[in-house]
């Protein structure tokens, strides 16, 4: 849950003597995996685009740094393409990971 806490750590070391460590934890709603990642919603409009762009850059990008995770969660997503360059990632983020997001998207995995 989003929010900000603190967390208390308490430890003995292996001569007995306790010690505790304290710390304040900021927790969003939205996790930030780094650019790389894209975490997608049913809601959102602009999925097709971002998901071309990708593609676009992952092609032929075999031999490249670039690395990418799509993650969608769970919804129905109509009419969504989903072609799939080299080191492109697609995760489904329901209670049963290998549910694919809807029955209305097409994966396609281009090499």
């Amino acid at each position: 849950m989003a929010g900000t806490y603190t967390v208390t750590y308490s430890a003995t070391t292996a001569n007995g003597t306790p010690g505790t460590l304290t710390r304040t934890v900021i927790v969003s709603s939205i996790p930030n995996f780094g650019p790389n990642v894209l975490i997608f919603d049913p809601t959102m409009t602009n999925i097709q685009s971002q998901i071309t762009a990708i593609y676009a850059e992952q092609k032929y990008n075999q031999f490249g740094p670039q690395r990418t995770a799509m993650m969608f969660k769970p919804g129905v997503y109509p009419d969504l393409d989903l072609p799939l360059g080299y080191y492109t990632q697609v995760i489904g983020l329901g209670s049963r990971p290998m549910t694919p997001p809807s029955p209305a998207t097409s994966i396609r995995m281009v090499f």
